[in-house]
């Protein structure tokens, strides 16, 4: 089996745009295959989510391995020898010189470089050589945008704004550029900004398309997704959450799901946003390692980021409405009433109601005679 010359690795950061890509790669992979591009379905369709869950270390049990059902070390085993075996076979009659690999999570989840190192040592068997690409975006945007999937994913947290430092991993581009290029050497390495006058086009797609050298006439387009949810949806799950988790111990719960789905898929559009004092302190406190990841991989910018502060209140809105929560739930109702959810949905609603914390026991009564008001 001959190796592939290059190995190109999109690796996020998350909320830059990266389901929008994946479905464009998933859309034209026979195209990308004519251009000798290699798009593999081993570590997921389209998101490569299992290449992640395979580097991570064997100690974590994050939402990602519990996704997976990979959560003790004997399934972790398992589950890497599967993929060992899945990419060959997928990989041994295709004459493509180029692997594309793409998955946000390698930037959140592969935290040290031991895991970068993991992985590197797996695709080393196939590979030649490597580019990494990773579009950075303004860490304030990153955190409002990541406040609707924080909620949509079990979290309770009422700031938009996580409370945090600098050498926060998530966050801080230096580190995060720091560990890639430690693995594969900073001239692998291929950082890019994600922003309105950065991107070609202001577009992703085509923004890639560029960097992969390819013609993008030769494409299909796909339209964009939009994750964020409105601030009455935003609100809605940060009072669910609480009664109806994620996960019920080490399980998906299905329920969960449920709601997820057919509450994003109608409420999508601008969401909670701090206070302008409360943006530009968050901003500033990675105002030095900035500065430091614009002085060595963007000299010819006199800013990492250009951010208009105006847009943000310079007060918070308090208008608080305590129906909200019925409200919206009110709505899904009527539009699952002809299509009542399963019994198995409904006993795992029920587990969750009976395991969840005992605070403010009346709304969780009130909401669980809600649910099951006129119901078999």
């Amino acid at each position: 089996m001959d190796k592939f010359d290059e190995c190109i690795i999109h690796i996020g950061t998350e909320k830059t745009g990266t389901k929008t890509l994946q479905e464009f790669f998933y859309i034209n992979k026979s195209i990308l295959s004519k251009n000798s591009i290699f798009f593999p379905k081993t570590f997921g369709e389209k998101n490569h989510i299992k290449l992640t869950a395979y580097a991570c270390a064997d100690h974590k049990k994050d939402d990602l391995r519990k996704t997976l059902r990979i959560i003790s070390i004997p399934l972790i085993k398992n589950f890497r020898h599967e993929i060992e075996i899945s990419f060959k076979r997928e990989i041994e009659n295709q004459s493509c010189k180029r692997l594309l690999l793409s998955g946000e999570h390698m930037q959140s989840r592969l935290t040290s470089i031991e895991e970068i190192q993991f992985l590197k040592n797996f695709l080393d068997k196939f590979v030649t050589k490597y580019k990494i690409i990773v579009y950075l975006r303004s860490q304030i945007e990153m955190a409002i945008s990541l406040y609707s999937t924080l909620l949509k994913s079990g979290g309770i947290r009422k700031t938009v704004l996580p409370d945090i430092k600098e050498k926060n991993l998530y966050y801080n581009h230096e580190k995060l550029l720091d560990r890639w290029s430690d693995v594969f050497g900073s001239e692998c390495i291929v950082p890019r900004i994600f922003s309105r006058n950065d991107l070609l086009d202001n577009d992703i797609k085509k923004d890639f398309i560029s960097f992969l050298g390819l013609n993008w006439n030769d494409f299909k387009d796909v339209e964009n997704f939009n994750e964020s949810l409105n601030e009455d949806a935003q609100k809605f799950f940060l009072r669910i959450n609480k009664f109806l988790p994620r996960f019920i111990g080490d399980k998906p719960n299905k329920a969960h799901e449920v709601l997820v789905k057919i509450i994003s898929d109608n409420n999508i559009g601008k969401g909670s946003i701090p206070t302008r004092m409360e943006a530009e302190n968050f901003f500033n406190i990675f105002a030095d390692s900035n500065e430091r990841v614009r002085e060595k991989w963007f000299p010819k910018r006199k800013k990492l980021f250009e951010i208009d502060f105006s847009i943000y209140p310079e007060k918070k809105n308090f208008n608080k409405n305590d129906n909200f929560g019925f409200k919206k739930f009110a709505e899904l109702w009527l539009k699952k009433s002809d299509q009542p959810f399963s019994s198995q949905v409904k006993n795992e609603i029920n587990n969750a109601l009976i395991n969840a914390d005992q605070e403010k026991q009346d709304i969780k009564t009130k909401f669980k005679n809600f649910f099951y008001k006129g119901t078999s």
